[in-house]
Order: structure tokens, then C-alpha cells, then sequence
């Protein structure tokens, strides 16, 4: 969607979908050229809770912070501190402005591919970027995978053909390949 400008000086008007997915892409192409992880976590983190407000309000399915949901109350606090802990101490300081963390950016690709998943589902799009990690995702998780599943199946057939190479090449190789593969399915560019 194109960016509509209402004013000379670059306002924007931005639904919040095209707000979370522009954050997505961000968040990709950062992780993809191996940058700094505070700032993939913190934009991984804003898209998530953009997704996951939509997707309760439309009745969607469960999505991992929504754990808290599923046990008493006690827990439920601890939970939802957890889950929220990096993604607060990125954006706030006004409890402990000379406050430090344990930050463990193993702790991103997951929210990330289930924000890339949820937002797919949501608008019926796949922008090649957001796919060309979810892709990445897979095959560097396939040993969780199981072997007769559709995405157990794919990656196995990936990796045997095509195995996984350094990020960024990845990166450049899956996003045109999933753009060429766009352009074939949709000749007429529409």
C-alpha cells in the first residue's frame, strides 16, 4: 500500500497492519545483516503487540504471549513480566533509568517467525522478506521439525537441494527468488 501523504512536510497516514508489517521488514533486514539485536527485538516486539491486538480482537487463533491465559491467576502475573521484560526495558526508563538487563537475543527469532505467521494469516499476504525469514526460521530449526510434516517435508527438501547458506547471501538469494516466483505466478503485475 502506497504511503499517502497528507501534508508538504511528509505526514503519513498508516493503518496498523502496514505499521506492523513495516516493522517486520525492519526488523528482518536488521537480523539478516547482523545488526545490533536490541533494536531487531524492540521492533519485533512493537509488531507482535500489534498483531496480537488484532488478532484477539478479530477472535484469532492462540498466539505464545497469550499463555497467561491458560493458568491461574498467580502464574499468570509472572508470566506476562517475562514475556515483556526485554521488550519494556527497551522502550522505558522511568523506574530504572540506570537499570541494566540480561539480554538474551536468542529470545527473538521465535516472536518474530510467529509475528511473520500471524500477520500472513491476517491480511492473506506474504511479502518476500517476511517470508525469506520464515524460511530461514524453518531451516534452522528443522531438527525440531517433525520429518512428516508440510514444513518438515519442504525443509528437508530445501536442504537437500539447496543447503542453507551465510545470512545475508540467504537473505538476498530467497528474497528475489520469492519475488521472481511472485512475478510468474502474477504475469499481468496485479
Amino acid at each position: 500500500m502506497p504511503i499517502r501523504r497528507t501534508h508538504r512536510a511528509m505526514c503519513m497516514r498508516i493503518r496498523k497492519l502496514n505499521a506492523a508489517r513495516h516493522q517486520l521488514e525492519a526488523a528482518v533486514r536488521l537480523y539478516f545483516a547482523d545488526a545490533h539485536p536490541v533494536p531487531v527485538h524492540t521492533l519485533v516486539s512493537a509488531a507482535y503487540a500489534i498483531l496480537r491486538d488484532i488478532n484477539e480482537k478479530r477472535g484469532g487463533s492462540f498466539m505464545v504471549k497469550d499463555l497467561h491465559k491458560l493458568v491461574g491467576p498467580e502464574r499468570a502475573a509472572d508470566l506476562r513480566k517475562r514475556f515483556k521484560r526485554s521488550e519494556n526495558f527497551f522502550k522505558h526508563a522511568d523506574t530504572d533509568p540506570e537499570g541494566e538487563i540480561e539480554f538474551k537475543p536468542i529470545e527473538t527469532p521465535l516472536p518474530l517467525f510467529e509475528a511473520i505467521l500471524k500477520y500472513s494469516e491476517l491480511t492473506g499476504e506474504q511479502p518476500p522478506q517476511l517470508m525469506a525469514f520464515a524460511i530461514w526460521f524453518l531451516l534452522e530449526n528443522r531438527d525440531a521439525l517433525s520429518k512428516d510434516s508440510p514444513y518438515g517435508i519442504m525443509v528437508e527438501k530445501m536442504v537437500a537441494t539447496n543447503p542453507p547458506r551465510e545470512r545475508a547471501a540467504f537473505f538476498r538469494e530467497a528474497v528475489e527468488s520469492l519475488r521472481e516466483s511472485r512475478s510468474a505466478d502474477d504475469p499481468g503485475g496485479a
